[in-house]
């Protein structure tokens, strides 16, 4: 699967370059979620908006991305689905459990969110 990875000061975007994604899609794009873990990477963003298909079983692993990333305290956004993607995504009620996003900004706000919230946290934990 082609993919543009631009690697920001706290996020890093990996721009899917396809126009449909299929389960095997989704595994590679978990690959390079992964490798860019591993590279200190911990707050990533998804840009879709060149896909214009996603099969039901792709969607479904998007799911399984996200509760991943989210458990280990990173942050990782789906950000500018299509119109197709986004209501293929609503079918499935996948919606209600990752973070989607119209826009990059958003994206960007919502990693933003997720990085104060956690450090929130932190500070609680520590009083």
């Amino acid at each position: 699967m082609e993919t543009v990875i631009v690697i920001n000061e706290t996020y890093t975007t990996i721009q899917i370059k396809k126009a449909s994604l299929e389960m095997e899609d989704v595994l590679a794009l978990e690959e390079i979620l992964k490798s860019q873990l591993e590279a200190g990477n911990q707050y990533q963003i998804v840009q879709m908006k060149e896909v214009e298909n996603i099969s039901a079983p792709a969607i479904a692993h998007l799911a399984n991305l996200h509760e991943f990333f989210y458990n280990q305290g990173y942050s990782l956004v789906f950000a500018e689905p299509s119109e197709n993607v986004h209501r293929r995504i609503k079918q499935e009620q996948i919606h209600l459990v990752i973070n989607l996003c119209p826009t990059m900004d958003e994206a960007i706000d919502i990693i933003s969110m997720e990085i104060l919230e956690r450090d929130l946290m932190k500070e609680d934990e520590c009083n």
